[in-house]
């Protein structure tokens, strides 16, 4: 029996970035976007640096409001890394779920988008935030709304030994990230998930079926869903595979980058395995 890992999710990656620093970490073929660990290593600290500059620190709720993407995943690793805890918001809910649900999990910072928020969204929502960035370009006159590109140059004065301490804070044993339920009985509950715990939930996963730093794993799983973060996109980085995103399934599309991208397992749900059969029949 494996002996139980006691550290936390980003002290478990960083070792795996830096084994694996020149393998391809992340692939997104509707962006054109590829990263070694080493850059996405690179890009997660840049917005580290950024995020401190704007007071994120441990225990910091920070909500998530956007569409799949390798910037949700660099967002949540750069949150996790400080210490903040991600609150993973399912993009498709109501302007007034969303706010109910800001309001709920004492979130300070929202990372969205316009495309989750809709072009005429309520700006209501940012009334109990601090600050709110937008990963398309905002020319917002409210000094808290700002894109990523404005965070960035916010976090070019902090040092690597700043974000180095703020690591340091950060234990096994504290809460990794904030889950909501769907809400299908009742209101959505938030599910505290700590970082120990489920970093050895994961490795058990991957003990189970195999994986390791030769899969290439197609996802078209929501990232605000326990499957599609932690036990496909993370467990990915945790081997030092290759993670391959999709925005949105597409029966033929999906079948294309499975060809294109050698594609060694797809996480998706049943009803996509169907159309996938049914397409090939």
């Amino acid at each position: 029996m494996r002996k139980y890992v006691e550290k936390t999710m980003n002290q478990y990656l960083e070792e795996k970035f830096a084994q694996y620093a020149d393998n391809t970490a992340m692939i997104y073929p509707e962006g054109n976007v590829s990263y070694t660990f080493r850059e996405l290593q690179e890009k997660v600290n840049t917005l580290a640096k950024g995020l401190i500059a704007i007071g994120v620190q441990k225990e910091t709720h920070v909500a998530l409001l956007a569409p799949t993407s390798p910037d949700w995943i660099l967002f949540f690793l750069a949150t996790t890394k400080l210490g903040g805890i991600p609150v993973c918001l399912n993009d498709k809910n109501t302007i007034q779920e969303i706010k109910s649900l800001v309001q709920h999990s004492d979130s300070t910072v929202l990372v969205t988008s316009t495309e989750s928020l809709g072009n005429f969204y309520d700006t209501s929502l940012f009334d109990t935030l601090d600050n709110v960035i937008f990963l398309e370009e905002t020319n917002s006159q409210d000094s808290r709304i700002m894109d990523v590109e404005t965070l960035v140059d916010l976090g070019k004065d902090v040092a690597d030994e700043t974000v180095s301490e703020y690591v340091a804070k950060t234990s096994p044993d504290d809460c990794l990230m904030f889950l909501y339920t769907s809400g299908t009985t009742g209101n959505p509950k938030a599910v505290m998930l700590g970082q120990s715990r489920i970093l050895n939930n994961v490795l058990t996963f991957i003990d189970n079926f195999g994986y390791d730093e030769h899969d290439n794993v197609l996802s078209a799983l929501p990232l605000f869903h326990v499957m599609g973060c932690l036990f496909t996109a993370m467990l990915v980085f945790m081997v030092g595979g290759s993670l391959v995103l999709t925005k949105k399934f597409s029966t033929r599309r999906a079948l294309e980058v499975i060809q294109d991208y050698r594609v060694t397992s797809f996480h998706g749900v049943p009803t996509m395995y169907q159309f996938m059969l049914n397409y090939c029949a």
